[in-house]
């Protein structure tokens, strides 16, 4: 995932899609820093496009945080996506 601000997070779990949470994410940010209410840049999907979405919650831990930043590992919910394939993420 790409944020608006040059971070970058790669996903390397989908935990699962908890109602009222959203679908929870877990994986590493590759650089920069991203902040709870951060847009997101999911993709690319097999077309090459991307979808914005939000970062609804982080936790790092099992502890609430309100950013992370690169070489971090943590878990985001993110708003409004409830279909995702585990796959390739830039």
């Amino acid at each position: 995932m790409y944020s608006l601000f040059d971070s970058k997070f790669i996903i390397e779990g989908i935990n699962c899609y908890f109602q009222g949470v959203g679908t929870v994410v877990s994986g590493t940010t590759l650089k920069g820093v991203i902040r709870l209410n951060d847009i997101l840049l999911l993709g690319p999907d097999p077309l090459g496009h991307f979808q914005q979405i939000a970062v609804k919650s982080i936790h790092r831990k099992r502890m609430p945080v309100r950013e992370v930043r690169g070489g971090q590992t943590a878990s985001f919910a993110l708003k409004k996506l409830k279909d995702l394939k585990l796959g390739k993420v830039w």
